[in-house]
């Protein structure tokens, strides 16, 4: 069942009435809101924000472990972030029956450059069995066990802009994503070369 407290308002929701949406006809999305943080339905972002992003499928057909995940793109087609929930070592241990709602409320960082960028929603599955022992399974092995069910490409747009601090805007790092990374500096005060 769907926790109610995690359901955006209806205002969040996006309308994807004329989103493609590939599918094996076991599932079909429902619904995909973005907010911010605070709940609030938004589609504009500063580098290092987080973005949640909210999608439900309803269910046509006896599906076992259910998976979903998201994949952004930028402008140019290159991928810049995709994940699920397989990867995020969360996992729903049941199947789904006909009639059930499954959802998906997924908070993600924005540590990327200022642009405009499109998500893909989907919604996937594994046997039972393999659920069972998921964390030992590896990637080649989660990819030939996965079945895909349904996938919207274009389900939501949003763009990022600068980051600001002490009331300034300025850009966080250079390039696609802001890896990890850490500082460690060290400076010689009055020290002279030798001429």
């Amino acid at each position: 069942s769907i926790v109610p407290d995690t359901r955006p308002p209806a205002e969040a929701f996006l309308d994807i009435s004329n989103r493609p949406q590939v599918s094996n006809g076991k599932a079909k999305c429902i619904g995909v809101a973005l907010t911010n943080q605070m709940g609030e339905p938004c589609n504009t972002f500063q580098q290092g924000e987080a973005l949640v992003l909210y999608y439900e499928f309803i269910v046509n057909s006896e599906i076992d472990v259910p998976i979903c995940g998201a994949v952004i793109s930028n402008d140019k087609g290159v991928i810049v972030h995709g994940k699920n929930n397989w990867e995020a070592d969360v996992m729903l241990a049941t199947g789904l029956q006909k009639g059930d709602i499954f959802s998906c409320r997924q908070e993600i960082l924005l540590d990327i450059a200022p642009g405009d960028y499109v998500i893909e929603v989907g919604f996937a599955s594994i046997f039972l069995l393999d659920n069972e022992d998921f964390l030992c399974l590896s990637n080649d092995e989660f990819v030939s066990r996965e079945r895909r069910i349904c996938h919207v490409t274009k389900a939501a747009h949003f763009s990022v802009g600068l980051a600001t601090r002490n009331g300034t805007r300025f850009l966080k790092h250079h390039g696609v994503a802001d890896l990890p990374s850490k500082f460690l500096l060290s400076a010689i005060v009055g020290e002279k070369p030798d001429e």
